[in-house]
């Protein structure tokens, strides 16, 4: 075993619990505002699922009747106008991509000149960084990922924009020049997708049109840190409901006192198994089991209050148990077998 440690498990009603996985899934909670801007994101790992009134693989009571069970991150989903909630896959986030996103700097030179690069000039009126050769116009450049970073990178306070030609040169002054981020749509209409931009801010990007999101090259040469384009991401999101009566902020699970046990090469362990920790003499019953991150998590509702630990030595006491909420804790007399595990 590689880790273990406290859960507050809590009970989020869905309408169609099968929109969520337990292997590696998360519930998003999103506070989406004018032109889709995200204000605040809730991220909560989804432990189970829930389907009849049934922890899902298990005979244990949920409390609800469909849904799943998240961590207690998900204690601070709060019920609010423009909240909505989301699936996110383990292998739902997309990297910073040339081919999901791109930049446009645009600008009004005094004359034509026939521009063929875009520049940043230092404060110190020096230090000059080319940032891009791509234009059709002589008036708007186009930029990839390589190119933004570099940009970014180079907007210092004080900073200004400059054209060239190779002969002849212009400078503008960061607020009088347009930048827009363009975030190339999936075109499935019945999609959401996440823009994670940090400094450069969260998008909602909706339909099945892309998404062009205006950047203040002002603002951004002020920040103390400059805005890192290498770490913009997009996430693939499927929308969930809930019933008409359910409770928004997730309540507390029934299921007590669950500790997550982490493996990195995997485990024997498997739902219905009563297992014991021999070094804090934890017992427990495991009712998940998950590969996440490419690690193997088992979840165990313990047995008592003394929590696992991380052992290289756990015992199975009981294999295959039929549980059912209402059995006593005495539960490791039915179908006694012990088994050391190891790690």
């Amino acid at each position: 075993m590689d880790s273990a440690s406290p859960l507050q498990p809590r009970t989020f009603e869905l309408t169609d619990p099968s929109l969520v996985d337990a292997d590696g899934g998360r519930v998003i909670e999103l506070a989406i505002g004018a032109d889709g801007l995200v204000t605040n994101v809730v991220s909560s790992r989804v432990l189970a699922t829930i389907e009849n009134g049934l922890v899902a693989g298990t005979t244990l009571s949920a409390g609800v009747d469909s849904g799943a069970i998240l961590d207690g991150a998900s204690g601070s989903f709060f019920d609010k106008t423009g909240v909505s909630y989301y699936a996110l896959g383990e292998n739902g986030k997309a990297a910073a991509s040339d081919s999901w996103m791109s930049m446009v700097i645009t600008v009004e030179p005094s004359t034509d000149m026939d521009a063929t690069s875009l520049q940043v000039l230092d404060a110190d009126g020096t230090t000059l960084t080319t940032v891009s050769s791509t234009t059709t116009d002589n008036l708007s450049f186009t930029l990839n990922k390589a190119q933004m970073q570099a940009l970014f990178a180079a907007l210092g306070e004080g900073a200004t924009i400059r054209i060239t030609n190779g002969t002849d040169t212009e400078g503008f002054a960061l607020s009088a020049v347009t930048a827009a981020l363009n975030i190339v749509n999936d075109a499935n209409a019945d999609t959401t997708q996440y823009f994670d931009g940090g400094k450069a801010g969260r998008y909602i990007v909706m339909g099945d049109a892309d998404k062009s999101i205006s950047v203040d090259l002002l603002a951004a040469s002020l920040l103390s840190s400059p805005i890192s384009s290498d770490d913009f991401a997009l996430y693939s999101l499927t929308a969930l409901a809930q019933p008409a009566d359910a409770s928004v902020t997730p309540a507390a699970s029934t299921l007590g006192n669950v500790d997550q046990l982490v493996f990195a090469s995997g485990t024997r362990l498997a739902v219905g198994m009563e297992v014991q920790d021999s070094v804090t003499g934890a017992t427990g019953i495991v009712i998940g089991k998950a590969l996440v991150g490419g690690n193997t998590t088992v979840l165990v509702q313990r047995i008592g209050s003394t929590a696992f630990g991380v052992t290289s030595n756990l015992t199975v006491v009981a294999d295959e148990i039929g549980y059912d909420a209402n059995m006593s804790a005495s539960i490791g007399i039915f179908l006694p077998m012990m088994a050391s595990l190891g790690g």
